[in-house]
């Protein structure tokens, strides 16, 4: 009898041991999917999310995330600093985002897809009552490019981006930014060793922008003109966008 009940507890033990972690694995695929979805629908695009893992220290982390062809990153992680987890709030202090690949497309008028996208995620997003204050205190993007293709003007590139949450939206500080662009016959290439600008959100529009110690080159034709300690500056949300720099014509 004795051997028997051991054979029970041995297979129970089995069971439990097998079932438990399937069925949790299970659990969780389902509310990953489910993420996936509310966010596909939300913001009208197809939506992915490889897996969410979270632990005892506040951390989500989100792997294999895309938003359509606009947005993709090889992990999301969103941590609570523990003042705010004793203060009774679950809202991330901080993201990092690891991998990321963000194609942008900006119109004529200054819209563009994300913009678009932002919108909608917002209006579906849920209503409070009052003024809110968002405890998100800075997004780290690394290893990854930001890109934003400018219709009729052309691509900008941005490397080491650092986000800082604002009351309007959020400030963008980069590294080497690179422009490329293209105006009737002229063309022309510039490296800004950093740049900063504010984003408004949810309307995604930029406010003020600087770009400094920039590079680069000017082609008309055959000659191609070298330009050197370019700055690039917009002091007012509502202003011109002024570009200075000296010529190497040789």
């Amino acid at each position: 009898m004795k051997i028997r009940r051991d054979h029970k507890i041995a297979a129970a033990t089995a069971v439990l041991a097998i079932g438990v972690p399937i069925g949790a694995a299970i659990v969780v695929d389902r509310r990953t999917q489910d993420l996936a979805d509310h966010l596909g629908t939300a913001g009208d695009v197809p939506a992915q999310i490889g897996s969410v893992d979270a632990d005892l220290t506040g951390t989500i982390r989100l792997s294999g995330v895309a938003l359509g062809d606009m947005i993709a990153a090889d992990q999301i992680e969103a941590s609570v600093a523990l003042d705010s987890l004793l203060a009774g709030q679950v809202s991330a202090d901080e993201i990092r985002v690891a991998g990321p690949h963000l194609s942008i497309s900006i119109d004529r008028d200054g819209d563009s897809d994300l913009a678009r996208l932002v919108r909608r995620l917002a209006h579906t997003g849920p209503r409070t009552r009052g003024p809110t204050r968002s405890r998100v205190r800075r997004i780290v993007v690394s290893s990854g490019t930001l890109t934003a293709k400018i219709a009729g003007v052309g691509e900008i590139a941005a490397d080491s981006v650092e986000l800082v949450p604002d009351e309007g939206g959020v400030r963008v500080i980069t590294g080497p930014l690179r422009v490329r662009g293209a105006g009737g016959p002229l063309r022309g290439e510039l490296v800004m060793a950093r740049s900063a600008a504010e984003l408004s959100l949810p309307h995604a529009r930029f406010g003020r922008v600087l770009g400094v110690a920039g590079t680069g080159k000017l082609v008309l034709g055959d000659r191609t003109i070298g330009v050197r300690d370019v700055a690039i500056g917009r002091l007012s949300a509502d202003g011109n966008l002024d570009m200075r720099g000296f010529l190497d014509d040789g």
